[in-house]
Formats: C-alpha cells, structure tokens, sequence
C-alpha cells in the first residue's frame, strides 16, 4: 500500500493574497499556532504530534460527527493586548531604553528596569516596589507597570479601579500601552458599563503614540461600529497600520477584512456561511477551517457532503489545535469515510481530542481501543 499522502497545513484555494498588504499565510499562522497558557484554552498540541496527521482522499459516506462552531471571529475582539512589560515608545530624552546599561542605579528608568526584571522572575511584589518607584519618579512606564499588576493580581490583590487610575497616570504621561490597556478595561469590564466610546478614544490614543495593538483594536472598532461609526474603509487603514508596524493580529485582521471585501464586496453580511468559513480558512483562521470541514461532513449551508474536502478541513483545524476537528478527523479514520480507513491513526486523533479535554474524544478513544485490543 501506498503511504497517504501529507496534505499541506492551508488549503492551497480560495482567494489570492495580494503581496502588497504585507500578509501571507505564514505570518496569519503564526498568530494560530502560539502554545498558550490559559488554563481555559486547550486547543494547543505538541508540534512534533501534529506534524505526523496524514490524509488520503476515498469516496465520501453518511456518518455521525461531533459539532464545530459555524460562526468564525470576522475579526478577533480586541483582547489581545501587550502586558509583558511597559511600552517604551514614548523614553525621555535622558531616560532611552537604549542607554539603560549605563543608566544611573538612582533613575526611573533603572528602577523601572528592575521592575520588568523582577516581573519575569516571578517576585512580583519587588516589581510592584519597584513600578510604584518609577512611577513617582515621573516615569509613565512605571505607572503602566503598576497598572497591569493591580490589573491581574500580581504581587498585589486585584484592583480594577486601582488598576484604572495608574492606567490614566502612565497614558497622561505619555505610554500608549497605558492608554491600550485602558480602553481594554472600558472595553471589556463589566463593571465600566461597556463604554465603548471611551475604549475608542483610549485607542486611537494609544495608536497616535505608537501601540500597535491599539491600532489593532480601533481598526476592530471602525469595522465592528463600537464606539465609532462603522467604516471599512478606516478600519483597513488602521489594520494595515498595524499590520506594518508589527502587529501579527493587525496583520490577520487586514488580510481578513481585505480578502472578504475584495472577494464579497463590503457588506459581508449578504455572505452565506460556506463564503465565511472559506474566506476565514484562507486568511489563517482555524475555526472557519474546523467549521468548512463540519459543513461539509453534514452536506449543509448549500454545500454538498463531501469527505474528502471535510478530511482536509478537518486535518487543517487540528493541525491548528482545535479539538473537536481532531475527534472528527478520528471518526473518519476510524470509519474510512473519505480517508483510508486507519484505526492507528483514529486512537492517535482521538487522543489528541482527549487530551485537549475534549470527553467524546476520550470516549472514542476508549471504545475504539478496545475494539481492536491494543
């Protein structure tokens, strides 16, 4: 027998990348395939694993899957902001990142410095000494820093509003990451009332200083209407922005909201659900990928029931790391329904559904094993 052959990460069609947005897929996935640790997320699989998932393609039959979801992130929710450390795109002249190896032991920025190092080494209470320090010192940085501990309870009990007011301090001061993570807090507290206007304003405000995911989020404000008036247009300009600064997210959004406006025209909401999920597939979002292979598992939304095309969708979402896919891609090895029939390979995928938490997963991968009794 024929080894089956390797199906590449992406399907190889769909709508053609234009070189000139800076987007390719490789720069979208990089954004997918991040390990992440969020205890609440696990999607994420051992790359080495994922690298051995092969397909091979058999005429396709009737069979029971587990359900994806249908409806992609067109674009994420602006969620994703730097708290690693505080921003330094706004250094005073005498207070440079860049001299910080002969910065004086007695200034902010040495005391900031300390800060970020303590941070990383887990003593969080000495970074919050030290944060507080550099931000009475005068140092906006510092009061970022003191921001995101009070923010996320390190070294310090959860406090919100404490979190806010050092926020207002260091984005007052100058750090645009102060003002990003501002806005996120207006954005997505529930105890701010869900101002979206005034997240808007804390992102333009940390995009005009040069926070890349801020340019990020008030692109997905302008594309979305919160807080601003809806406007593609805009929200393109602020996504290429960040896109071109840096920003991997900015650079998913833009090739995502430029590909669906190129290929659909502007009004996205005439698109079915195939042209989404296809569309979103082709930027580099694995849900849409996950969801095209359960569309056309079950021969719905338009589409006609093919295994092939949903093995290959399938193989791609768990590639990417999305469970349920990888319980589906095991159902289909296991039955050979669009794919050689595999029981090897079936105990593999389900394993990787169940150890991702997945509970049918785990329970094809127990009935199956002791099916063939191994």
């Amino acid at each position: 027998m024929q080894p089956a052959p390797v199906y590449p990460s992406y399907p190889q069609y769909g709508p053609v990348y234009n070189p000139q947005l800076n987007v390719t897929p490789n720069q979208n996935n990089q954004n997918q395939n991040a390990p992440t640790n969020n205890n609440n997320d696990n999607r994420w699989f051992d790359d080495d694993r994922r690298s051995q998932i092969q397909l091979a393609p058999l005429p396709p039959n009737d069979i029971a899957i587990s359900y994806a979801p249908r409806i992609p992130p067109m674009p994420y929710t602006p969620n994703n902001i730097n708290i690693v450390q505080p921003s330094y795109n706004f250094p005073k002249p005498d207070d440079s990142p860049l001299e910080n190896a002969l910065a004086d032991p007695r200034s902010s920025s040495a005391t900031l410095n300390a800060g970020v190092d303590a941070a990383r080494k887990g003593d969080y209470k000495k970074a919050l000494s030290m944060f507080n320090t550099a931000c009475d010192q005068g140092n906006p940085a510092g009061c970022f820093g003191v921001g995101v501990m009070f923010m996320y309870g390190a070294g310090v009990q959860s406090d919100t509003q404490k979190a806010i007011k050092y926020y207002q301090k260091g984005c007052a001061g100058g750090d645009p990451t102060a003002c990003a993570n501002l806005g996120m807090i207006y954005d997505e507290a529930p105890n701010m009332g869900n101002n979206k206007q005034k997240a808007a304003e804390m992102y333009m405000t940390g995009c005009a200083g040069g926070d890349v995911d801020a340019c990020n989020n008030i692109g997905w404000a302008y594309a979305n209407g919160q807080g601003v008036p809806k406007d593609i247009n805009k929200a393109l300009q602020y996504y290429r922005f960040a896109c071109d600064a840096g920003s991997q997210l900015g650079c998913y959004n833009l090739g995502l909201l430029n590909n669906t406006n190129n290929t659909y025209g502007i009004n996205a909401a005439s698109m079915n659900p195939v042209d989404l999920n296809y569309v979103a597939c082709n930027a580099g979002d694995i849900v849409g990928c996950a969801n095209l292979g359960w569309i056309y598992s079950q021969g719905i939304e338009g589409a006609p029931r093919n295994y092939g095309l949903a093995a290959q969708y399938f193989n791609t979402a768990c590639i990417g790391g999305v469970a349920s896919s990888c319980n589906n891609l095991g159902v289909l090895y296991e039955q050979g329904r669009g794919i050689t029939q595999n029981a090897g390979q079936a105990l593999e995928m389900y394993s990787l559904a169940c150890e991702a938490g997945l509970h049918n997963g785990c329970n094809n991968y127990k009935n199956l094993k002791a099916k063939v009794g191994r």
